[in-house]
């Protein structure tokens, strides 16, 4: 998921499942995407666990903390 930022940069949000992500190669290839991002633009990245979605507000509060910071808005649609 993906949010961009009033700056041009973008917010993006992953969730990691320890089958794949706790791997070697895996763990490889998530450093150099994530260095990939940082040259597209990307200004952060929030990660979560499965865990992580059995608590209901701590999904919502992190992202919305880090959108908040950025002065992010939702865009408002025209009726």
């Amino acid at each position: 998921m993906g949010y961009e930022l009033p700056d041009g940069a973008w917010l993006l949000v992953e969730a990691d499942g320890l089958r794949y992500h706790d791997q070697p190669d895996a763990l490889l290839h998530d450093r150099r995407r994530q260095n990939a991002f940082l040259n597209a633009r990307v200004s952060s990245v929030i990660r979560f666990t499965w865990e992580d979605t059995t608590h209901d507000a701590y999904i919502p509060s992190v992202i919305g903390a880090a959108l908040d910071k950025a002065g992010w808005h939702p865009k408002r649609r025209r009726p």
